[in-house]
């Protein structure tokens, strides 16, 4: 990974993010200490979402449960007609 000075960066912006979108990372330093790092955006869509931190990959592996049905002794437009009824 390179590195490029804060002062290099504030000259040079164009040639370092010109680097960084042909897929190189640098590390951007302030008096020799790591103060950040310029990467390049994933072109994935579902990679820049995880980089952002929007979605994540599953945890677990395998198939997803199944889910037990449940019966109503009454039909959902009913319940959901009564639940409206107590907001008034």
């Amino acid at each position: 990974m390179s590195e490029v000075r804060v002062g290099e960066l504030n000259q040079q912006t164009g040639r370092v993010l010109r680097r960084v979108a042909e897929g190189e990372s640098m590390v951007v330093t302030d008096h020799g200490r790591p103060v950040a790092m310029l990467v390049p955006v994933p072109k994935s869509k579902f990679k820049q979402l995880e980089l952002l931190g929007h979605i994540s990959k599953p945890r677990g592996t395998g198939r997803m449960p199944k889910i037990q049905r449940v019966k109503l002794s009454r039909s959902s437009e009913e319940i959901l007609a009564e639940m409206r009824e107590d907001r008034v």
